[in-house]
């Protein structure tokens, strides 16, 4: 999943936060997924501060 939360974070000009990349998994991969993990993610990958 990090990998589609990368692509999504990549090209919307690293601009998106955690939030906004919850919706877009649900919209374009049909993926739900709770928002903490999405942050958790994001900061395991070093993609937000």
């Amino acid at each position: 999943m990090i990998d589609k939360i990368l692509v999504i974070y990549n090209d919307n000009r690293k601009v998106y936060g955690y939030r906004r990349i919850k919706i877009s998994l649900r919209r374009i991969f049909g993926i739900n997924v709770n928002h903490k993990k999405v942050l958790r993610l994001m900061q395991k990958s070093k993609t937000t501060y």
